[in-house]
């Protein structure tokens, strides 16, 4: 008898497991759900052309038939220089 009250113990354990575990994935999807809800909503009529027009970084973009060069080649140029001459003693 206490056998079957044992099994019959565990079997209502193990249900209370899995109900746990599914509310728990129901739960994470309907996070995925929402969370993507959100971002197609602050997306909604974004486009390249805004992107551009909100990143104003002071920099012109280049023109086709310009030579375009790195600024790290225009700084190689300079550390590549012979040192100054010192400054005369007085």
């Amino acid at each position: 008898m206490r056998k079957i009250l044992h099994e019959a113990d565990m079997r209502e354990h193990i249900k209370k497991l899995n109900d746990g575990v599914m509310n728990l994935d129901k739960e994470a999807r309907d996070l995925g759900t929402s969370i993507k809800e959100d971002l197609e909503h602050a997306y909604d009529g974004y486009t390249p052309e805004d992107a551009s027009a909100e990143a104003d970084t002071g920099i012109e973009a280049p023109t086709a038939g310009t030579e375009q060069t790195s600024p790290a080649a225009d700084t190689a140029d300079v550390q590549n220089s012979p040192p100054a001459e010192p400054p005369p003693k007085p």
